[in-house]
């Protein structure tokens, strides 16, 4: 058996072991903080908080970067500047770009910026004002054809009128009394597959050729007539292609029309061209019967600048023209429109 004095011992041994490995544990931590892997000690709350702290927490809505530090939860310290900036963009004033010449800026969407010009027409100015029953009260420059009491009549393959209104037009109105005018009768085909007779024609340039103005990515308006077989989708209607010069310079997506209503070529027709930088229209005896919306392009035109009028035929080198057809009372005008 164990005597009190053994038990005594034991206890004295445990107190010691006890005691001995508290001192253990103590050097260990110590050892451990000056070679740079202890755990990190609880925060005092006495103690100022870091740097980056203090400056992040002054923005409540500071950006979190989850690289910053290696962790994600790390908050990015606040741009002093941003705030000066951000009152700085406010403060600042927009000025619109200048409004009223037709012509809007390549790249930018047309009339997004500036709807005058292409919303809101000039003052209007006559341009053109000719009854085509002689060639003294003309301007035009003439090839072929011949006057009449009626007007100016097509005799040929060569037969037109060129009209120069002296300057760009974007916004304006082109009128013509057409009769006798019968393309279903008076059609004379000169080559070509396709049957049909530019005979109304407004360019930017002085080409009235679509394959020149294509190259040229100009802007141009026709109105065609045909002697297409009966009951073909052509026949005794006037088909409106616009032309914006973009893409290919084949219309640029520009859609071509023709007018709601069949017209009877038996009688006389007053025609009106109407045009801005946001459509072009055709109106009949007052009535509107066709019209496409424009589109433009950073390739082709930037606005209508329409400036040269051909009556009677283009210079296209196909197609025919329409012989004995009859044009007259011919006016122009700047800013104007067909109502």
């Amino acid at each position: 058996m164990t005597s009190n004095d053994d038990h005594s011992k034991i206890k004295k041994g445990t107190k010691v072991r006890s005691a001995l490995f508290v001192l253990a544990i103590a050097l260990i931590g110590c050892e451990a903080s000056e070679g740079g892997w202890a755990m990190d000690a609880a925060p005092d709350p006495a103690a100022d908080p870091a740097p980056d702290v203090q400056e992040a927490a002054g923005d409540p809505d500071a950006a979190r970067d989850p690289d910053a530090s290696g962790d994600p939860d790390a908050e990015v310290r606040a741009d002093p500047d941003a705030g000066a900036e951000a009152d700085a963009e406010d403060e600042e004033t927009i000025v619109p770009p200048p409004c009223g010449d037709g012509v809007c800026e390549k790249g930018v969407e047309h009339c997004g910026n500036c709807e005058a010009d292409c919303c809101a027409c000039p003052p209007e100015a006559v341009l053109i004002d000719c009854p085509l029953t002689d060639g003294s009260a003309c301007s035009g420059d003439r090839s072929g054809g011949a006057f009449t009491a009626e007007g100016w009549s097509s005799t040929g393959w060569e037969s037109r009128i060129v009209f120069d209104l002296g300057a760009p037009v974007h916004c304006g109105a082109a009128h013509v009394h057409l009769g006798p005018f019968n393309p279903m009768t008076q059609y004379v085909h000169h080559g070509g597959e396709d049957r049909y007779c530019d005979f109304f024609d407004i360019f930017q340039q002085n080409t009235g050729n679509h394959w020149e103005g294509a190259r040229g990515r100009e802007c141009w308006v026709d109105l065609q007539a045909s002697d297409e077989e009966p009951d073909s989708f052509r026949d005794h209607k006037i088909k409106i292609k616009p032309h914006t010069g973009t893409g290919d310079g084949f219309g640029g997506g520009q859609e071509s029309k023709y007018t709601a209503h069949e017209i009877n070529w038996e009688v006389p027709h007053d025609l009106c061209l109407q045009w801005n930088g946001e459509r072009v229209d055709l109106f009949i005896d007052g009535r509107q019967e066709t019209g496409s919306t424009l589109t433009w392009g950073t390739d082709g035109a930037t606005g209508p600048g329409l400036q040269y009028l051909f009556v009677g035929r283009g210079r296209d080198a196909a197609g025919g023209y329409i012989n004995g057809a009859t044009y007259s009372n011919v006016r122009v005008v700047a800013g104007g429109t067909c109502l």
